[in-house]
Protein backbone atom coordinates (compact mmCIF):
# COMPACT_ATOMS: atom_id res chain seq x y z
CA UNK A 1 0.00 0.00 0.00
CA UNK A 2 1.74 3.24 -1.33
CA UNK A 3 1.74 6.24 0.87
CA UNK A 4 -1.12 9.14 -0.31
CA UNK A 5 -1.10 11.37 2.16
CA UNK A 6 -5.06 11.04 2.62
CA UNK A 7 -6.80 9.32 5.66
CA UNK A 8 -7.22 5.38 5.54
CA UNK A 9 -10.07 3.38 7.61
CA UNK A 10 -10.25 -0.22 7.44
CA UNK A 11 -12.89 -2.53 9.16
CA UNK A 12 -13.42 -6.55 8.85
CA UNK A 13 -16.08 -8.66 8.41
CA UNK A 14 -16.54 -12.05 9.50
CA UNK A 15 -15.04 -13.82 7.47
CA UNK A 16 -11.86 -12.70 7.95
CA UNK A 17 -11.43 -10.16 5.21
CA UNK A 18 -10.17 -7.00 6.00
CA UNK A 19 -10.79 -3.84 3.55
CA UNK A 20 -8.50 -1.09 3.40
CA UNK A 21 -9.18 2.04 2.08
CA UNK A 22 -6.81 5.02 1.34
CA UNK A 23 -8.47 7.71 -0.38
CA UNK A 24 -7.50 6.23 -3.65
CA UNK A 25 -7.43 2.52 -3.51
CA UNK A 26 -9.26 -0.20 -1.65
CA UNK A 27 -7.46 -3.66 -0.72
CA UNK A 28 -8.86 -6.70 0.77
CA UNK A 29 -6.61 -8.91 2.92
CA UNK A 30 -8.45 -12.05 3.14
CA UNK A 31 -6.92 -13.88 6.27
CA UNK A 32 -8.78 -17.42 5.16
CA UNK A 33 -7.01 -17.62 2.03
CA UNK A 34 -3.36 -15.63 2.69
CA UNK A 35 -4.16 -13.32 -0.30
CA UNK A 36 -3.96 -9.45 -1.13
CA UNK A 37 -6.45 -8.01 -3.29
CA UNK A 38 -6.81 -4.26 -4.76
CA UNK A 39 -10.48 -3.74 -5.50
CA UNK A 40 -10.84 -2.78 -9.14
CA UNK A 41 -13.22 -3.85 -12.40
CA UNK A 42 -12.47 -7.75 -11.51
CA UNK A 43 -14.93 -7.62 -8.69
CA UNK A 44 -17.13 -5.01 -9.83
CA UNK A 45 -15.64 -2.19 -7.70
CA UNK A 46 -15.13 1.12 -9.97
CA UNK A 47 -14.77 3.80 -7.36
CA UNK A 48 -11.41 5.58 -7.75
CA UNK A 49 -11.52 7.44 -4.69
CA UNK A 50 -12.69 5.37 -1.71
CA UNK A 51 -12.59 7.77 1.67
CA UNK A 52 -14.61 5.36 4.26
CA UNK A 53 -15.36 1.83 4.76
CA UNK A 54 -17.39 -0.01 7.73
CA UNK A 55 -18.78 -3.58 8.24
CA UNK A 56 -22.53 -3.50 8.85
CA UNK A 57 -24.36 -6.90 8.74
CA UNK A 58 -22.51 -9.11 6.55
CA UNK A 59 -22.06 -6.04 3.98
CA UNK A 60 -19.07 -4.28 3.26
CA UNK A 61 -20.17 -0.78 2.53
CA UNK A 62 -17.77 1.39 0.96
CA UNK A 63 -18.12 5.30 0.49
CA UNK A 64 -16.59 7.31 -2.47
CA UNK A 65 -15.07 10.62 -2.20
CA UNK A 66 -15.64 11.76 -5.81
CA UNK A 67 -19.02 11.14 -6.34
CA UNK A 68 -20.21 11.00 -2.78
CA UNK A 69 -21.93 7.16 -3.83
CA UNK A 70 -21.45 4.30 -2.26
CA UNK A 71 -20.68 0.75 -3.19
CA UNK A 72 -22.01 -2.42 -1.01
CA UNK A 73 -20.48 -6.07 -1.10
CA UNK A 74 -22.33 -9.13 -1.59
CA UNK A 75 -22.73 -10.55 1.30
CA UNK A 76 -20.61 -12.50 3.57
CA UNK A 77 -17.40 -11.38 0.82
CA UNK A 78 -15.97 -7.52 1.24
CA UNK A 79 -13.76 -9.30 -2.65
CA UNK A 80 -17.44 -8.66 -4.12
CA UNK A 81 -19.22 -5.69 -5.61
CA UNK A 82 -22.01 -6.18 -7.61
CA UNK A 83 -23.81 -3.87 -9.89
CA UNK A 84 -26.53 -3.07 -7.95
CA UNK A 85 -29.31 -1.18 -10.05
CA UNK A 86 -31.59 -0.76 -6.96
CA UNK A 87 -29.16 0.78 -4.44
CA UNK A 88 -30.67 4.14 -3.00
CA UNK A 89 -28.84 6.91 -3.23
CA UNK A 90 -27.40 9.63 -0.52
CA UNK A 91 -29.15 12.63 -0.35
CA UNK A 92 -27.86 15.68 -1.46
CA UNK A 93 -28.52 17.47 2.06
CA UNK A 94 -25.30 15.83 2.94
CA UNK A 95 -23.59 17.86 0.64
CA UNK A 96 -20.14 15.92 0.31
CA UNK A 97 -20.17 12.30 1.99
CA UNK A 98 -17.11 11.91 4.07
CA UNK A 99 -17.55 9.33 6.43
CA UNK A 100 -19.45 5.97 7.21
CA UNK A 101 -19.90 4.09 10.74
CA UNK A 102 -22.61 2.52 12.64
CA UNK A 103 -24.23 2.25 15.72
CA UNK A 104 -26.42 -0.24 17.28
CA UNK A 105 -27.42 -1.58 13.41
CA UNK A 106 -27.60 1.18 12.19
CA UNK A 107 -25.53 3.14 9.33
CA UNK A 108 -24.61 6.38 9.45
CA UNK A 109 -23.58 8.66 6.64
CA UNK A 110 -21.26 11.86 7.79
CA UNK A 111 -21.35 14.73 5.45
CA UNK A 112 -19.75 18.19 5.17
CA UNK A 113 -23.49 19.79 6.22
CA UNK A 114 -25.97 16.80 7.79
CA UNK A 115 -25.84 13.39 8.60
CA UNK A 116 -28.09 10.02 7.47
CA UNK A 117 -29.34 7.71 9.26
CA UNK A 118 -30.14 4.43 7.94
CA UNK A 119 -32.00 1.83 9.56
CA UNK A 120 -31.70 -2.10 9.23
CA UNK A 121 -35.01 -3.60 7.33
CA UNK A 122 -35.12 -6.96 8.54
CA UNK A 123 -38.13 -8.16 6.61
CA UNK A 124 -36.03 -8.08 3.16
CA UNK A 125 -34.27 -11.06 1.36
CA UNK A 126 -30.34 -10.49 2.43
CA UNK A 127 -28.96 -10.82 -1.03
CA UNK A 128 -30.49 -7.33 -1.29
CA UNK A 129 -30.00 -3.53 -0.19
CA UNK A 130 -31.03 -4.33 3.47
CA UNK A 131 -31.53 -0.90 4.99
CA UNK A 132 -34.14 2.13 4.54
CA UNK A 133 -33.26 5.65 5.06
CA UNK A 134 -34.68 6.75 7.88
CA UNK A 135 -36.68 9.92 7.32
CA UNK A 136 -37.38 11.23 10.54
CA UNK A 137 -33.66 11.64 11.24
CA UNK A 138 -32.43 15.24 10.97
CA UNK A 139 -28.90 17.55 11.30
CA UNK A 140 -28.34 20.42 10.02
CA UNK A 141 -24.46 20.38 10.69
CA UNK A 142 -22.18 17.42 9.26
CA UNK A 143 -18.48 16.78 10.43
CA UNK A 144 -15.45 18.33 9.61
CA UNK A 145 -13.61 15.69 7.91
CA UNK A 146 -13.34 12.19 7.22
CA UNK A 147 -10.68 11.88 9.54
CA UNK A 148 -13.21 13.09 12.19
CA UNK A 149 -15.37 10.43 12.76
CA UNK A 150 -14.59 7.70 15.49
CA UNK A 151 -16.95 4.77 16.94
CA UNK A 152 -16.60 4.34 20.75
CA UNK A 153 -18.69 2.13 22.81
CA UNK A 154 -22.45 2.80 21.82
CA UNK A 155 -21.57 6.56 20.36
CA UNK A 156 -19.93 8.22 17.65
CA UNK A 157 -17.83 10.90 18.31
CA UNK A 158 -17.06 13.29 15.50
CA UNK A 159 -16.29 17.28 14.90
CA UNK A 160 -19.09 18.61 13.97
CA UNK A 161 -19.03 21.26 10.66
CA UNK A 162 -19.49 24.04 13.54
CA UNK A 163 -16.76 22.94 14.82
CA UNK A 164 -18.02 21.71 17.99
CA UNK A 165 -17.14 18.46 19.72
CA UNK A 166 -20.40 16.18 19.11
CA UNK A 167 -21.72 12.18 20.54
CA UNK A 168 -23.91 10.68 18.60
CA UNK A 169 -26.16 8.07 20.71
CA UNK A 170 -28.75 5.73 20.76
CA UNK A 171 -30.97 8.51 22.12
CA UNK A 172 -29.52 11.51 20.08
CA UNK A 173 -26.58 14.46 19.53
CA UNK A 174 -24.68 15.77 22.88
CA UNK A 175 -22.61 18.65 22.96
CA UNK A 176 -19.35 17.89 24.74
CA UNK A 177 -16.83 20.03 26.89
CA UNK A 178 -13.26 19.66 26.52
CA UNK A 179 -12.96 16.96 29.12
CA UNK A 180 -15.57 14.68 27.18
CA UNK A 181 -18.03 14.89 28.84
CA UNK A 182 -21.98 15.79 27.79
CA UNK A 183 -22.92 19.61 27.90
CA UNK A 184 -26.53 20.11 28.71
Amino acid sequence: IEFTGLPVQMDENLQLQVTIVDGANAYVIDQNNSTFTTLGEDQGFTFNTPCSVVVLNTFTIILDTETGGWVISTPNNALTYPPLDNVPTIESQLTTALSLETLNDNLYIFGSTGIERWETNYGTNNFLFPFNRDSNFRTDYGAVSTQCVIRGIDRIYFLSSNFLPMALTPKGMMYLSTDGSALT
